[in-house]
């Protein structure tokens, strides 16, 4: 940046090196930075919506993602299907908002279905759609939908021996929600079968299999 104060990139790589090290502040300026010099590139939104996530911020956060997808189909191609993340990532502000006004259980469930109609090769999309099913009440479907997405011909085949390895039914672990799974993306740290909560219930949907 001595060199060159325009580079977004650079702004970016540093914004994420500030969002690691909880310098929220900081990662807020350097995001917005990038932004302001590269302001037609989608994944910028992304990165910054995520970060406005873990500052609950969910104003700031929905309205980078909602951004975000008006400018994929002009920005940068990336190994994944950017639009669906995107759906996927702004079903979570509807579900887990601190600012409960933000909450609606219906267009987040709506988006949540989405994504896994996008690119159902990913596990994490079917987990997201499970743990919405739950916190909107509806456990039926929330079990139903990891066990049709295994049952798929095709579905992550090189992985489909792990399952045996896993329990299903309902489980003491830890409670993870709806956020929780979104929030873990920022590490990329995506996982198909978390336990899932609504209520005093714990529902843990099968398996354990990643993205990765």
């Amino acid at each position: 940046l001595t060199r060159d104060p325009r580079n977004w990139d650079a702004y970016l790589r540093r914004a994420d090196v500030e969002h690691a090290m909880n310098l929220r502040a900081a990662a807020t300026a350097d995001y917005s930075r990038a932004i302001e010099l590269h302001p037609n590139e989608a994944f910028l939104c992304l990165r910054r919506g995520r970060h406005y996530n873990t500052r609950k911020a969910c104003p700031e956060e929905l309205a980078d993602f909602e951004r975000a997808v008006e400018l994929a189909p002009k920005s940068m191609p990336q190994d994944y299907n950017l639009v669906a993340e995107l759906d996927s990532l702004e079903s979570g502000v509807y579900f887990a908002c601190a600012d409960t006004a933000f909450r609606d259980y219906a267009r987040g469930l709506a988006l949540a279905k989405q994504p896994v109609a996008e690119d159902p090769s990913r596990a994490t999309f079917v987990t997201i759609l499970a743990a919405a099913y739950a916190q909107a009440g509806d456990l039926t479907s929330a079990v139903k939908t990891p066990r049709e997405a295994l049952a798929r011909p095709g579905f992550r085949p090189h992985i489909a021996p792990m399952k045996n390895r896993y329990s299903r039914g309902t489980s003491l672990q830890p409670r993870r929600s709806h956020s929780d799974l979104n929030s873990e993306r920022m590490g990329d740290a995506d996982a198909f079968g978390r336990s899932i909560s609504t209520g005093s219930s714990i529902l843990c949907v099968s398996v354990g299999l990643t993205d990765n």
